[in-house]
């Protein structure tokens, strides 16, 4: 379970997961074509691990109780990139789609984006890379966003 700024300390912050499963299905949105899917972090960026877990055994726990439907994999911060070993390590321990959520930038969507021996990442959630000052917050830059999607357009052949 990981503890951060945004999670507190307090017991009703952690393990909300019911909540969110109860709200898509009070929405009828949890089955057919209109279907919310929840992609959930494995090892939450800006947190840290309060169990003696690993990486691996966190993303059994977030596929099988959490009921994801993708698993994501951040860097430690905002804008910084996920290890490619957590990525693999978290793509071998549960046959979910894996997004990459942090950190990708043109320069490296190609490698982030190619297969590997445990199977391929389904996508990337980006936001900082397009930004003016490549920060959170900021504008998007039209020509960075142009540049991102050329590069990763790229990797589709």
């Amino acid at each position: 379970a990981p503890l951060s700024r945004e999670s507190g300390l307090h017991r009703e912050d952690l393990g909300r997961a019911h909540d969110t499963l109860r709200l898509r299905r009070a929405l009828g949105r949890h089955e057919g074509p209109a279907r919310i899917a929840l992609l959930c972090d494995v090892a939450v960026k800006h947190s840290a691990s309060i169990a003696l877990r690993t990486l691996a055994e966190e993303a059994e726990e977030t596929a099988l109780r959490g009921l994801a439907d993708a698993l994501v994999v951040t860097g430690p911060g905002t804008g910084r990139g996920a290890d490619l070993r957590d990525v693999e390590e978290v793509r071998g321990a549960a046959p979910l789609p894996l997004f990459i959520g942090s950190g990708v930038t043109h320069d490296s969507v190609a490698e982030m984006m190619a297969p590997r021996p445990a199977g391929q990442v389904h996508g990337i959630i980006v936001g900082s890379c397009l930004r003016r000052s490549g920060r959170a917050g900021d504008r998007i830059d039209a020509d960075r966003a142009r540049a991102f999607a050329d590069a990763f357009w790229a990797t589709k052949g």
